[in-house]
């Protein structure tokens, strides 16, 4: 790990703690709050190289230095990364990934470790140090942003503002929390806010369980606030994000951003050093130097953070000091998961991945296999899906057994924990070993019949049943096979009100048709308790974060 003494160390935000308040109500936490199940979203890789003296195209090894920060940090980082005076060879990879979702992560994966990460939350640093993850003694912080509500132009905010009165309004939405800091303190605050108050306290809670009723995607989240509609939600976000919002051609102006009454939360940004070995801990060096120079914290200002060199208020109306609360430490972290781990229903997922030949062709900018892009996003959800749940792998191409298009490698058996013995540890060997099975055509239409009739047989009670399937094409079975309409009858004769099973669909590269995959997932009528889904992405370089995206959507 780096030395603290060679990371210069920024002062500290001017931010006060209500301590009397936090001591009555850490007690309270993980009493009641509502089930937080953190699984993964992940955002595109933005790449970015060094243009020093000594060209990457001249060099023997090129060194991969991967910086992961929460997206609205991630945006910020391009910036930086112009700064540096990076050592030859270099290349910066600036990954862009939801904290709740790294320190998840990073919690049970010792192989994907970026080189340096930007959290947007100590407390995420203290649960990984709970969890074992070694980590630097020293984390300096380099910027921060107060929690706010944004409010939209056609919007109307609770008078009194108070917690309360902002979680109980119907137009108040929050993001899933699974991917959200914002949310989460947006859940934490106020039980801090009311911890001597058990009246206002109950009625917190009824408002903050009806609250997370009406999570709402980040994208139709923004769309929706800032359409000129008297319906327009408030949310919890970022002061930081206001501005960002407001700066934008497309929305110039249409949030303002408020603090309720009691306090707010502070998402704070740490650098945390993940190697220093070599060349690559060269890097990491320089990259940090530039973040806390002069030159580096203007550039975080500019991107609408408050930072150590620059801490006046971003909106004036925000405040230069609002009054921040305290947040819960890691060990705390940890029991409200553990609470939300009970009262979550697990996961119950037949897994389907195409294995034809065309899985070996590259798309995207990056020149990534579809065959390479699928392994490693498996292998990451994977990591991020609790030992509760239970997971099956199929894998089909045309002829793959016999008559048959697809073939079972696992039956659907519950993860546990080990990453070395039992399920998990058997569907990570069989993971890497997937891409030595691709051959034939695509034959979707069969397969996903024949999964969708294996999700009915093997149906667990207490579970969210999920059929996966991951496809680069259309149907191209060479062997004949059902067709389209065939498949959508098939699939609405079998479909059981009883046995509800959410069908996800993923489409990577360049052949895939994306009215084929809607098609089928038509076919399925949604309800309470199941919304089948399609999801297209043409670039495989970020299949993760579509990958992610899908297994999220399956446990709602």
């Amino acid at each position: 790990m780096t030395d603290p003494s060679a990371l210069p160390s920024p002062p500290p935000n001017d931010y006060t703690y209500d301590d009397e308040r936090v001591r009555d109500a850490r007690r309270r936490l993980a009493m009641w709050l509502v089930p937080l199940l953190i699984l993964a979203m992940v955002g595109a890789w933005l790449i970015f190289r060094d243009d020093g003296a000594s060209s990457v195209a001249e060099c023997t090894r090129t060194e991969e230095v991967t910086i992961s920060a929460s997206p609205a940090m991630a945006e910020a980082l391009p910036a930086v990364v112009n700064l540096v005076d990076a050592p030859a060879c270099t290349t910066y990879v600036i990954e862009s990934e939801p904290t709740p979702l790294t320190a998840t992560r990073l919690s049970r994966d010792s192989d994907n470790v970026p080189s340096a990460w930007i959290p947007d939350s100590d407390m995420w640093v203290e649960w990984l140090r709970s969890k074992g993850r070694e980590l630097p003694s020293s984390t300096p912080n380099i910027a921060s942003s107060p929690l706010v509500i944004a409010v939209p132009k056609a919007g109307k905010v609770p008078k009194p503002t108070t917690w309360l009165a902002v979680s109980s309004d119907q137009q108040y939405r929050i993001v899933d929390p699974r991917s959200s800091t914002e949310s989460v303190l947006a859940m934490i605050v106020p039980v801090l806010a009311y911890a001597t108050d058990p009246a206002a306290g109950g009625q917190q809670q009824t408002a903050t369980l009806a609250m997370v009723r009406r999570v709402t995607p980040a994208a139709d989240l923004i769309r929706r606030s800032t359409a000129a509609s008297a319906s327009a939600p408030l949310f919890p976000t970022t002061e930081q994000q206001v501005a960002t919002i407001n700066a934008s051609g497309e929305r110039p102006g249409t949030l303002s951003a408020v603090v309720p009454a009691e306090g707010t939360a502070a998402l704070t940004y740490s650098w945390v050093a993940m190697t220093d070995d070599g060349a690559k801990g060269d890097a990491v060096r320089a990259f940090y130097r530039t973040l806390s120079s002069e030159a580096g914290q203007r550039a975080l200002h500019d991107a609408g953070f408050r930072t150590p060199n620059y801490r006046a208020a971003v909106i004036p109306e925000v405040g230069n000091e609002p009054q921040i609360v305290a947040i819960p430490t890691g060990s705390q972290l940890e029991a409200l998961m553990n609470a939300s781990d009970k009262a979550t229903k697990p996961l119950f997922i037949n897994a389907v991945m195409d294995v034809s030949g065309s899985m070996l062709e590259q798309d995207g900018p990056r020149g990534v296999s579809r065959m390479d892009a699928a392994v490693d996003a498996a292998k990451d959800g994977l990591a991020l899906i609790g030992p509760n749940s239970s997971v099956g792998a199929w894998i089909f191409s045309t002829g793959l057994d016999g008559s048959k298009d697809y073939l079972e490698l696992a039956p659907v058996k519950k993860l546990g924990d080990s990453t070395t013995e039992g399920h998990r540890a058997l569907l990570l060997k069989l993971l890497a070993d997937v891409p030595n099975q691709v051959r034939g055509d695509t034959g979707l239409y069969d397969t996903v019949r024949a999964g969708y009739a294996n999700s009915l047989k093997t149906w667990a009670p207490g579970h969210r049943n999920v059929l996966f399937v991951l496809t680069d094409g259309r149907n191209d079975d060479s062997t004949g096979g059902i067709s389209l309409p065939k498949l959508r009858a098939d699939l609405a004769k079998m479909q059981d009100p009883k046995k509800p099973i959410t069908v996800l669909l993923v489409g990577i590269g360049s052949g895939t048709s994306e009215k084929e995959l809607r098609s089928i997932v038509g076919a399925l009528k949604p309800t309470a308790e199941q919304s089948s889904l399609a999801i297209i992405e043409r670039d495989p370089a970020k299949l993760r974060g579509v990958f992610v995206q899908a297994l999220l959507h399956g446990t709602r």
